[in-house]
């Protein structure tokens, strides 16, 4: 029991170091959620409804990158947002790219399975 915790707080401590990388590059932008990206919001997902956008934490992930002129939009949730790879224009007139990204070209990949020691059981078998 003790050995199966140790390695899932070494799960959680590598996957945290993971998130602090992928976080710390110099392409991710750390965004608020402030009065003018909320109301993009509310409009985008009124006159996005009845096209797909039915969830509100899309509509403001869509507006926050709409309104601080992201390049690209990732997205793992292919159901959604990818129907509005670029189609909706930023503040500067350019087109949002929304994609699923290739975990390979990210550096230090987020979702890639993490090394783990190994770990040697006992043999339970009663000789």
């Amino acid at each position: 029991m003790a050995k199966l915790l140790m390695v899932r707080l070494i799960r959680l401590k590598i996957m945290i170091k993971k998130i602090e990388e992928l976080l710390s590059q110099e392409f991710v932008v750390r965004a608020q959620i402030d009065v003018p990206v909320a109301r993009m919001a509310k409009n985008l997902k009124r006159d996005l409804h009845k096209r797909g956008l039915k969830k509100r934490s899309d509509a403001i992930h869509l507006a926050t990158a709409l309104y601080y002129n992201s390049e690209e939009l990732h997205t793992w949730d292919a159901s959604d947002l990818l129907q509005f790879d670029n189609q909706l224009k930023c503040r500067n007139g350019k087109n949002l790219k929304i994609l699923i990204p290739n975990s390979d070209k990210i550096h230090g990949p987020l979702f890639a399975h993490p090394q783990l020691p190994q770990i040697s059981r006992k043999n339970e078998q009663k000789n």
